[in-house]
């Protein structure tokens, strides 16, 4: 509507007021309008009262808003962007300026491997004795079988998000996921002083038991492969 003068709108609007009725609102004497420019005319009267432009609304920051923004991420700090502007009534757009004016990050959590009571004493305890053995021997580290299993099941890992096929129409792919007859294999590797041991397949479920079998009977042949000065020097 801002190709429009003053006066000329004030002049649709008052003939707009008088027919009330969009399509009869035109003169022949006038530059031709479309229908939508009363209907906005309209809306402008009522939301705003006045028939001038509108100033764009601009975020204004006030010391509740900040301190409600600021309560709710110490309470909960792994609520989401969305449901704090839904909880202040405010933009989310306004939450991000107010998150960014008082330096806060959004940091992403990092996965770990669960731990038990005592492994944090025990891993000290490896640390040290490993720390105190390379002191006597540099050559400690390839005199050592550094070993770990993993399982593989045929459900995989679907990643949408990964997933792209370009082409001019929709190919309608499909890929199959999580299937009813499932089934599952551990595998174990090795190194020790450079060379690579296995992969050995473990049948069923690992469970202590298992690997405790497997380390006392199916290791043995393994290392029957290597030469005999590596595997004497095995710590």
């Amino acid at each position: 509507m801002e190709m429009y003068s003053a006066d000329e709108i004030i002049d649709m609007y008052n003939i707009y007021l008088q027919h009330r009725i969009m399509k009869n609102c035109s003169r022949t004497d006038r530059r031709q309008p479309h229908r939508t420019i009363f209907q906005r005319l309209e809306r402008r009267v009522q939301q705003f009262h006045t028939l001038g432009n509108v100033p764009k609304r601009r975020l204004v920051h006030d010391t509740t808003n900040e301190i409600n923004v600021i309560a709710q991420i110490h309470i909960n700090p792994e609520t989401s962007q969305r449901n704090i502007a839904l909880e202040s009534n405010l933009s989310k757009s306004g939450v991000q300026k107010i998150i960014k004016k008082h330096k806060y990050h959004d940091y992403k959590v990092k996965p770990v491997q669960t731990i038990h009571p005592g492994d944090n004493e025990r891993r000290l305890q490896f640390c040290n004795w490993f720390r105190d053995e390379i002191r006597e021997d540099h050559d400690v580290p390839c005199k050592i079988l550094w070993s770990d299993e993993s399982l593989f099941t045929n459900s995989g890992i679907f990643n949408r998000r990964n997933k792209h096929f370009y082409a001019t129409q929709n190919p309608y792919l499909i890929q199959e996921v999580r299937p009813q007859i499932r089934f599952s294999l551990n595998v174990w590797c090795g190194l020790l002083n450079n060379n690579l041991l296995g992969p050995y397949f473990i049948q069923g479920n690992l469970t202590g038991q298992t690997y405790l079998n497997f380390m006392q009977n199916d290791l043995e042949d393994i290392l029957n492969n290597l030469p005999l000065q590596t595997v004497r020097n095995l710590r």
